[in-house]
């Protein structure tokens, strides 16, 4: 059931992903899809109760930093 399931979503992600990918700029769609990393560390810190170690934190939010640059300068310009 769980590999039916993510095999679903994988799915709905790359359709959602080709679609943004017609509305908007590639450079916006790919920053906004690399998110899905530092949700996967807040999943993995609330369910699985990992461990957060500064380098995670800092990464997360350089993550986090880039991609907010990225969409306002894409904006602006």
């Amino acid at each position: 059931m769980f590999l039916i399931g993510a095999g679903i979503i994988t799915c709905l992600s790359s359709l959602f992903q080709f679609s943004a990918l017609k509305l908007c700029d590639s450079s916006v769609v790919s920053s906004l899809e690399r998110l899905s990393l530092v949700f996967a560390i807040i999943l993995a810190v609330i369910f699985l109760k990992e461990e957060m170690n500064r380098k995670v934190v800092a990464g997360a939010m350089l993550m986090i930093g880039g991609a907010v640059l990225i969409s306002l300068s894409i904006k602006a310009g």
